[in-house]
């Protein structure tokens, strides 16, 4: 039979949760930091693949609730450091093909990282439903998406507006 000692796991248990916390304010202050206001137009274009050494961060595609065809992306506003990569997540039924925006979310010209080839796939035929963009160059980018590789059954147009858009400021 082992013998166990709580004082020992209680002492450990303190230190992960400190540990956790120090980790959990770390990267809430590097959030924090300032932005920029360079237009998206005159980034470079950006490799899909993250570097080794860059974090990633996240954005959430979500149809919202009680709509049809009226998409959101989460946390609609998104701040990561130059050469980080953010992962778009595809949880609606539609392929998005992500679009440079202006401030209102008004789609404008393709522009990196933005391009035609920008597209987040959906669950309802790929099993990848996510796409890694890599922002190189400090600036801010806004974006949108259209709706793309839609149902042909007469009810789904092809190249409608998702009618959601956000923001990713990139510091250097």
């Amino acid at each position: 039979m082992v013998a166990h000692h709580s004082r020992p796991r209680g002492r450990s248990t303190f230190l992960w949760m400190a540990l956790s916390l120090v980790v959990v304010l770390s990267f809430a202050l590097a959030a924090c930091g300032g932005g920029s206001s360079t237009p998206a137009s005159s980034t470079q274009p950006t490799s899909s693949q993250p570097t080794a050494s860059s974090a990633t961060a996240a954005v959430t595609i979500t149809e919202k609730t009680g709509t049809h065809d009226i998409y959101a992306f989460d946390p609609q506003t998104l701040t990561v450091k130059a050469g980080q990569a953010v992962t778009f997540t595809n949880q609606s039924d539609e392929f998005h093909l992500l679009m440079t925006a202006d401030a209102t979310g008004t789609p404008t010209t393709d522009a990196a990282p933005f391009t035609a080839t920008t597209i987040v796939p959906t669950s309802r035929a790929s099993n990848t439903t996510t796409l890694q963009v890599v922002f190189t160059t400090a600036g801010t980018y806004y974006y949108t998406s259209k709706l793309v590789n839609r149902l042909t059954d007469g009810n789904h147009p092809e190249g409608a507006w998702s009618q959601g858009w956000g923001t990713i400021v990139v510091t250097s």
